[in-house]
């Protein structure tokens, strides 16, 4: 037991593991231990090691006859994993039943697809060092030292900088891309001094980072000039629509010589690694781990063929480690990226309590014919990309692969897109008929919610999603562009949009919106929303098609308070019954004097009763150019703005215009120490934002 707090202590889980077991054995029909047999009879007293083993008695107790649910109890401690734990459609228990894989009362097993790394030494610049094991021969792209993700050897430590010029040959013709090209990127000459005589070997480990709009590219970097300031690489063709470009932001990763700042680690090709630790780490006492597996989990049906994996709950599991390795080409949200957890052709399989961490990519997916499965009260953090994604980035090709009605409920999902800048919190393709409510989403560098994956107004699946009570925050922090907290795509019929709580959205030059509906949103109902605290509008509608704005309260944007885009021919959107308060900037901006939209009851005040601008125009010329009906502009008495408290009085204006005040319920809900969890979680410091971002 020893040998597993020591284990237990560099993943920070030293609390739960090893504790006396509760006076009354749990009822569990297998037991398995970190340090049990798979020779031993899988009971409490001689439990088995592993989990496989324990997937065998199951489908044995099942295909005895067994009448009733299948429970297995995993004691505390760490299990590691050479590849994923796998169920196919043989460990489904039977209609009525559930096979069940618990953790032990009161303890905390974690499986880790990583290897742990011992016997570090100090040396005398205060670095530490030492050999990666047999089991990571073939290196590894992200280490956790003592439960927190260190940096690979960058350059500049923080920050990034700022892209002079960028020059791809050959370039793409139009919107076509037809092979690969070089793309040579120029930074101010001292930038590159780190990489300045590096040969061509040391350089093949090196990548350059590249921010751009929405997304990033991840490139080797092929050759340097650092006289003239140029960094060749090579890669895809890129995309037209938003390509590498001068202005763009970009820094290195893993920079032979340059693991300088606390935390900061560097693997040369020979297996020796170097690590700066953070203050208070002692070599003794480290427990850094480097992940082996891309993948933990993995639920294998096969929706073609009607084979599925039903009737399973995983309760009380850890799932850490895993990695994501090479270079990555621009693609929106990371969309073609897999997770640790990847589930296709599953029906009623439940993860709850779980805690998904330390992972190189995405964490959990319910991607193809899946149908209603379950995510609840899991701890979902400290990520590559994505928190949860549901259903696929492809369209279905027959009604068996399409995914439906996936619950995500009172979920810890922050801390992500650490690996994939690009990656959403909560992201649904192909799907609908969804519910994603009472999640703590926070501390992504782009959207929180992504909903649809059709651009335009063709067919698309993503129809009656329910996303409502979510606290959504801290997204951006300067770092990409055309955000949003929450982001739509296409028809969208019946989707509702409701009592969330969305704020500190800070994009990197333009956007960093609340509730953006990009292009073809259609027939989506927002309402009850709190939006405060964004760079740009609390709402901003590209183009779509008859969306609904009610009965909001959205505050502090700063470049303005509502924004439009494309103009059309139909009606674009409906704006009733909001309160809009604001300190700076325009009230509107955009061809509100030719687009088709409808502005009723609202209430527009602006601190200080300082003047308003509607397309130019004062408030009344506005409503007499029949811009809007029946509207005031006055003092919504809000009880502390400046505090962002935002509950209106009981005489406020905004109840006469049609305001209904709510009650802001976002985010977990339980016992108080999990509330605790997602509130005390570290955030971004906003007063702190990128220079190039202000």
């Amino acid at each position: 037991m020893d040998r597993l707090l020591a284990l237990a202590a560099g993943l920070g889980l030293a609390g739960c593991v090893g504790a006396k077991p509760p006076a009354v054995t749990p009822a569990a029909d297998i037991v398995v231990a970190p340090d049990g047999s798979d020779a031993a009879a899988g009971t409490a007293q001689q439990p088995f090691a592993t989990f496989a083993r324990a997937q065998a008695a199951v489908r044995g107790a099942f295909a005895a006859g067994r009448t009733s649910d299948v429970r297995v109890a995993f004691r505390g401690g760490v299990y590691p994993l050479a590849e994923p734990v796998t169920f196919t459609p043989a460990d489904s228990a039977p209609a009525g039943r559930r096979a069940v894989y618990a953790a032990w009362p009161g303890e905390a097993p974690v499986f880790s697809g990583g290897a742990r790394i011992a016997g570090f030494a100090a040396a005398d610049d205060g670095a530490w060092h030492a050999k990666a094991p047999p089991a990571l021969a073939g290196g590894f792209e992200h280490l956790f030292v003592n439960g927190r993700r260190a940096t690979r050897a960058r350059h500049p430590d923080t920050g990034a900088f700022v892209l002079l010029e960028v020059k791809e040959d050959p370039k793409p013709e139009g919107r076509n891309r037809t092979g690969d090209s070089t793309v040579t990127l120029r930074f101010a000459p001292d930038q590159l001094a780190p990489l300045a005589g590096l040969d061509a070997e040391a350089l093949k480990s090196v990548q350059v980072v590249v921010h751009h709009k929405w997304d990033h590219t991840r490139r080797a970097v092929v050759a340097v000039d650092p006289a003239a300031g140029i960094v060749t690489t090579r890669g895809q063709q890129m995309k037209p629509w938003n390509p590498m470009s001068k202005g763009c932001i970009a820094y290195f990763e893993n920079v032979p010589g340059e693991a300088r700042a606390p935390g900061e680690w560097f693997l040369d090709r020979a297996g020796s690694l170097t690590y700066r630790p953070r203050p208070g780490e002692t070599p003794d006492a480290a427990g850094a781990w480097a992940p082996r597996t891309e993948k933990l989990l993995v639920f294998r049906g096969d929706p073609a063929t009607g084979a599925r994996v039903e009737g399973v709950t995983l309760e009380g599991l850890g799932f850490h480690h895993t990695d994501a390795r090479g270079g990555f080409e621009a693609m929106q949200a990371a969309a073609g990226v897999e997770a640790a957890v990847m589930a296709d052709g599953a029906r009623n399989v439940v993860l709850t309590n779980c805690s998904v961490a330390h992972t190189g990519a995405h964490a959990v997916w319910f991607r193809r014919g899946c149908r209603d499965c379950r995510i609840d009260r899991c701890r979902i953090t400290d990520l590559g990309g994505s928190a949860l994604r549901i259903g696929d980035l492809r369209p279905p090709s027959k009604p068996e692969e399409e995914t439906w009605r996936i619950t995500a409920d009172n979920n810890i999902l922050q801390h992500g897109g650490r690996h994939f800048p690009c990656a959403v919190g909560v992201w649904i393709g192909h799907s609908g008929t969804n519910t994603v409510t009472h999640n703590d989403i926070g501390d992504f560098f782009y959207t929180g919610i992504s909903a649809g994956w059709v651009w335009g107004y063709g067919t698309s699946l993503a129809k009656a999603n329910d996303i409502g009570f979510n606290h959504v925050h801290h997204l951006g922090m300067g770092w990409l562009s055309d955000m949003g907290g929450i982001y739509t795509l296409g028809r969208s019929e019946g989707t509702r949009v409701h009592d969330n709580w969305f704020h500190h959205i800070w994009a990197h030059t333009y956007g960093g919106w609340g509730l953006y509906t990009d292009e073809g949103s259609t027939q989506i109902v927002f309402e009850n929303n709190l939006v405060h605290d964004t760079k740009d509008a609390s709402f901003h509608q590209h183009y779509g098609r008859e969306n609904v704005i009610r009965n909001n309260l959205l505050a502090f944007s700063r470049e303005c308070q509502i924004r439009a885009t494309r103009v059309e021919e139909h009606l674009s959107f409906t704006l009733e019954h909001n309160v809009i308060l604001w300190e700076t900037g325009e009230a509107l901006r955009g061809p509100f004097d030719k687009l088709r939209y409808e502005s009723r009851s609202n209430l527009w005040w602006r601190l200080g009763g300082g003047a308003t601008n509607f397309g130019g125009k004062s408030f009344a010329a506005w409503q007499a150019a029949g811009k809007d009906r029946g509207s005031i502009v006055a003092d919504p008495r809000c009880a502390d703005p400046a505090q962002r408290v935002f509950t209106v009085a009981p005489d406020s204006p905004a109840r006469a215009a049609g305001f209904k005040p709510f009650e802001v319920r976002a985010g977990v809900y339980g016992d108080p120490a999990w509330i605790e969890a997602a509130r005390s979680a570290p955030m971004p410091d906003f007063a702190d934002l990128p220079a190039w971002s202000k």
